[in-house]
């Protein structure tokens, strides 16, 4: 009964199955019923893929996200495909994503019964089980984007952590062979679940320590089988599964976890209020039990974790990062339920309201996301500020925090002016713009010499038609027709470049401009490099780069070795820069002395468009009176082919 109110909640509620980052999940599943690989290059010209949450190696495209979900929907898909479905059509993917999320509500649902019957009888564990996956932020978040790979993975650990209280509790067997399958499992859909892995390892060394070898060993075939078994398909480890800038300072990090625990955007105990005394007594009232030590540490690790990595000002779904360490501390709070019955049932309503409405029937998450955005709400309003919480905003207040910070069209240009365009849009997280009838057109400066030059236009769009472009009234090759969002680059000769240029495209409403780079290069030379996000304005021929990053698009004729040279100006002592190309971590430069240096880094590049990123460990210049995040000055940058 309760497995069938869950998945007619998911299957028929206004929201869930919403896209988000679970878009591609589905298609990638159908990809290997179809072709028996990730690649998703057969399917651009028909599908609507956001190319955010996707990456190339070569002429493969692949979704962004770890493939355990994927992999896991495969028979789903196949009885899909069987029926006439097909995952590139929004609405059919959208259905079947409820679909996946269902199962993954029952599959949770039966996790929890397991683990609170070690804790009460059996009917009454039932129904606490589904109240607490109701009030949790694992059903709060639903209607987000954990379909992708998160739901699934929280399925896998939380069944572990059921095992073991029922072990921990009532004795009998705990298989560790079964323990490290689930943990390897749950790797492959999200590698944040190897935090868990060494407090099931603790465990079994203190209370069953035969379980032990089992559990390892399953657990490093699984980590070493996708290393060894799906790497080849992107060219080595997977870009989710490398390393993130971190936060670097004590007072940074401080704000940011108070932030995930409290603030009325995200923070966990407001959204669920029972989860603050578990975690505030537990190591006092339960300091005799190893299993309450071992989930207490777990939930705290990983709250470290999404702290330390500026993730979590996500705010339109509240705490969804932090749903893995949520339901460690819904076990500790029904080890304590006697202490606490005179808190349970308020906080519990409560929760069970917040969660389900924004889950089910909130109709501003998405609008939400777009209005607290960085560039949108950079004093990060709607995060602190009451008024602004996903459960209480209104749609007008979420417009009108659009109005007020518009978001930034075409970064990489110098005051770019927009003619015969509506008002910029959202599609997910991107700002577009569509002609309103007839050309229209985007000049902007540029501080190149004037006169007849060769370079480069980039356009990222989506497009039902071909579409006619022009740069300084010279005609370029026309755009291809593209439902999926791409880049096409254009390259021109002998175009009379001016202080103020103008690209023009003779389209109608269905164009959908996203993004827009034009600059000047000879053709001899590999490409051009365009600043997208994390750097300052040209400052008299220097540019800062922010921290903790900054993005840049490098464009290139052709595919090949390049070397980027540039002179650095670096303000910090024993400053770390990694430089990442098409999410590969390519240099590290260590200790980088204060002052000027002459750096080089060489680059393989693919034809076209190629994401450039830069990390720091330092930025900011303490009482300084410029107090921009500066990281590291760059000036006379060139692109040259390797070994000219």
């Amino acid at each position: 009964m309760l497995s069938a109110l869950l998945w007619a909640l998911v299957t028929f509620a206004p929201n869930g199955g919403a896209g988000g980052d679970a878009w591609g999940s589905l298609l990638t599943a159908q990809a290997l019923v179809e072709h028996g690989s990730f690649d998703l290059a057969p399917y651009t010209d028909r599908a609507a893929y956001n190319e955010a949450q996707f990456f190339r190696h070569g002429q493969a495209l692949y979704y962004g996200y770890p493939p355990g979900g994927s992999l896991l929907e495969v028979p789903l898909v196949a009885l899909a495909r069987l029926l006439g479905m097909d995952m590139t059509q929004v609405a059919q993917e959208s259905f079947m994503e409820r679909q996946v999320s269902g199962i993954c509500m029952i599959a949770m649902l039966g996790a929890l019964w397991v683990g609170l019957s070690a804790l009460l009888e059996k009917r009454r564990a039932l129904v606490a089980a589904g109240l607490v996956l109701l009030a949790s932020t694992y059903t709060g978040s639903i209607a987000s984007s954990m379909a992708n790979s998160q739901m699934p993975e929280i399925v896998f650990l939380t069944w572990t952590q059921a095992w073991m209280l029922r072990f921990d509790r009532q004795g009998g067997r705990l298989n560790g062979w079964l323990l490290g399958l689930f943990l390897g499992a749950a790797y492959w859909c999200r590698p944040t679940a190897l935090l868990w892995a060494p407090f099931v390892c603790l465990y079994l060394w203190l209370r069953k320590r035969e379980a032990l070898v089992g559990a390892v060993l399953t657990l490093l075939v699984f980590v070493l089988g996708f290393k060894l078994a799906l790497g080849p398909f992107w060219g080595g480890s997977h870009p989710y599964y490398g390393s993130r800038p971190l936060v670097s300072d004590f007072a940074t990090f401080s704000l940011e976890w108070v932030g995930v625990l409290f603030s009325p955007g995200v923070g966990l105990f407001v959204y669920q209020p029972l989860l603050l005394p578990p975690f505030l007594l537990a190591p006092v009232l339960l300091r005799r039990q190893p299993l309450a030590w071992m989930l207490f540490l777990y939930a705290n690790a990983h709250i470290v974790v999404v702290a330390l990595q500026r993730t979590w000002m996500t705010v339109a779904f509240g705490p969804r990062l932090l749903a893995e360490a949520c339901f460690p501390l819904w076990f500790l709070a029904a080890m304590l339920a006697p202490q606490l019955r005179l808190l349970i049932w308020p906080a519990l309503l409560w929760s069970l309201w917040l969660n389900t409405y924004l889950a089910f029937f909130c109709q501003t998450q998405h609008l939400h996301y777009t209005a607290t955005r960085p560039e949108q709400d950079p004093t990060t309003r709607g995060l602190w500020e009451w008024r602004l919480a996903p459960f209480l905003v209104t749609q007008d207040q979420l417009w009108e925090q659009i109005r007020l910070a518009p978001p930034e069209l075409f970064p990489a240009l110098n005051n770019p002016l927009r003619r015969n365009f509506q008002e910029p849009e959202q599609a997910g997280d991107q700002p577009l713009v569509r002609p309103l009838d007839g050309p229209a057109s985007v000049s902007f400066r540029s501080q190149a010499p004037p006169g007849p030059s060769s370079g480069l236009v980039c356009v990222r769009y989506s497009s039902p038609l071909p579409v006619s472009v022009e740069l300084n009234g010279r005609l370029l090759p026309s755009l291809p027709a593209s439902r999926a969002t791409r880049r096409q680059t254009l390259a021109f000769q002998d175009v009379e470049w001016r202080p103020e240029n103008e690209v023009r495209f003779s389209a109608g409403p269905e164009f959908r401009l996203f993004d827009l780079v034009a600059e000047p290069s000879p053709a001899d030379q590999p490409g051009i490099v365009a600043f997208v996000e994390g750097f300052s304005g040209d400052e008299g021929g220097t540019r800062w780069a922010y921290g903790p990053s900054s993005r840049a698009l490098l464009v290139a004729r052709k595919a090949g070795r390049v070397d980027l040279d540039f002179e650095a100006l670096n303000p910090h002592p024993k400053l770390d820069v990694q430089v990442w190309c098409n999410r590969r971590h390519l240099a590290n430069f260590h200790n980088l002395p204060e002052g000027e240096a002459q750096l080089r880094i060489p680059l393989t590049v693919r034809a076209g468009d190629n994401e450039l990123e830069f990390r720091f460990n330092h930025w900011g210049i303490k009482r300084a009176r410029d107090q921009r995040p500066l990281a590291l000055r760059l000036s006379k940058l060139s692109l040259n082919y390797s070994g000219l």
